[in-house]
């Protein structure tokens, strides 16, 4: 396990804005490889993180902020709180209302203006059981994490990410074919209680 810093990590599916204001987003998609990193001791990895790795988590209520570029100062919900999250075979899927401070105004308006495009997690004290990936480079496969935060950024770690602003006036521009459309949308429509 490795304590005391905290990794970011962009994997999900496009975040939506729900009756103008609930955002809903997967946060993180489970079994998708980062682009090659480099860490501080210059080692280059990938990472994936594994169905359940925020389990325990989740389950402790530990608190989690929604926040902007993981800056703790914009943190515009908290777990617990108005911020929903749950993990599914997919991933790790989060609600909120966002009302009207400044820092959720600014959340609301980054997604809006497509700013903030991409969805990412923060997380610490993972456990990683090693492997090595089809190009050798080593894989650390994330079982088990402490989330810290989730975040809407400009830019994530999986480039697998977008944020999008949907409305009654028709769809946000398609970013790619997920899994099961159908099944993503009832999930999505489920998170406008």
């Amino acid at each position: 396990m490795t304590a005391a810093l905290i990794r970011h990590r962009a994997a999900g599916l496009p975040a939506e804005l729900r009756d103008g204001r609930r955002l809903v987003a997967y946060f993180a998609v489970y079994d998708r490889v980062t682009a090659a990193v480099l860490t501080e001791g210059g080692r280059r990895f990938r990472e994936v993180l594994r169905p359940g790795a925020f389990a325990r988590s989740l389950a402790r209520g530990d608190r989690v902020y929604a926040c902007v570029e993981h800056q703790p100062a914009t943190a515009f919900a908290v777990r617990p709180g108005r911020l929903t999250l749950e993990e599914d075979e997919r991933g790790l899927f989060g609600s909120v209302y966002l009302g009207t401070s400044p820092a959720e105004e600014r959340a609301l308006a980054g997604v809006a203006s497509g700013e903030l495009a991409e969805c990412s997690v923060g997380f610490r004290n993972w456990t990683v059981v090693p492997a090595v990936g089809p190009d050798g480079l080593p894989l650390d496969q994330v079982v088990e994490a402490d989330l810290f935060d989730v975040t809407l950024t400009r830019e994530g770690a999986y480039r697998q990410t977008e944020a999008g602003l949907r409305s009654a006036a028709g769809p946000a521009a398609d970013p790619g074919p997920a899994a099961d459309p159908l099944a993503e949308r009832l999930r999505l429509l489920r998170c406008r209680r």
